[in-house]
């Protein structure tokens, strides 16, 4: 690890836009939405299957009185329709993230002390988690004629909840969630290590950053830091340094590069045939 980078590891990570920082630091909450608020086009679907246990069960189905399969789908789209989430990275250094989530490079990224969200809240039995799981392929629910209960519609619900396109597989996603009507969970001011800019982050909101963070750590007795991401200087890569001016240096040094020549032996590698 470079020296000059903190140590990222057991922390999960948050992007946003710098417009919610104050409000977060002052009120310490993480906001939760509606499924359907996420961008993702296939949030929520998936593929039933329901096994019946004779061919006559399987008749019902046309005779227009009763639908099993609609029944069942509807339980479990209603169960889905519940759960408020939030999201977290393993990363933070993942540039697409902070393209989509973190204004084009110009938010933020929360750093949490934590290896699971349940080290994040304020304890909250109804606040559940899980890493993502990534599919090219849509979950697959499957359900037996009058075995199948409805007390198994939350677990049911669940892998549609944590199965995702393959395609989005670099968030690195780590899911929380409730089925609880809330728009805000409270986390522990202690979980919160630092506040990440990124590396488009003009100075004027930096200074405004640094203010909140000033604040916030005097307001809760805490310490949290200021760090920043910057682009590698020979890399399509992000990382994250805690000193301001060596994230300027290593931005500068992405255009030049400019080493001395090694001194010692100054012999030709090549010589004229019949030399040697």
């Amino acid at each position: 690890m470079n020296e000059n980078c903190p140590d990222l590891s057991s922390c999960l990570f948050k992007y946003g836009t710098v417009n919610y920082l104050k409000h977060t630091l002052e009120e310490c909450t993480l906001k939760f939405s509606d499924l359907t608020a996420f961008n993702d086009i296939y949030e929520n679907d998936y593929r039933l299957v329901h096994y019946f246990n004779d061919k006559n069960s399987l008749a019902e189905l046309g005779s227009g009185q009763h639908n099993p399969i609609g029944n069942v789908r509807d339980l479990i789209d209603e169960q889905l329709s519940k759960y408020r989430a939030t999201c977290f990275s393993r990363k933070a250094n993942i540039s697409l993230m902070w393209s989509h989530y973190a204004g084009h490079h110009k938010g933020v990224c929360y750093c949490f002390k934590a290896e699971q969200p349940n080290d994040i809240f304020i304890p909250r039995k109804s606040i559940l988690w899980g890493n993502k799981v990534y599919s090219s392929r849509l979950p697959t629910v499957t359900v037996f004629q009058e075995h199948t209960r409805k007390n198994m519609l939350d677990e049911l619900a669940t892998q549609v909840l944590l199965t995702k396109p393959l395609e989005w597989a670099y968030e690195e996603e780590v899911r929380c969630w409730s089925d609880e009507p809330i728009d805000t969970v409270e986390f522990a001011p202690e979980n919160l290590r630092a506040i990440i800019v990124g590396r488009r982050m003009p100075d004027d909101k930096i200074e405004e950053i640094e203010a909140h963070i000033k604040k916030f750590n005097k307001d809760k007795n805490q310490s949290i830091k200021i760090w920043f991401a910057c682009r590698e200087p020979s890399s399509f890569n992000l990382s994250v340094h805690d000193n301001k001016a060596l994230r300027n240096a290593y931005e500068k040094t992405i255009r030049a590069y400019t080493p001395l020549l090694p001194k010692g032996d100054d012999s030709p590698l090549t010589c004229e045939i019949g030399d040697v």
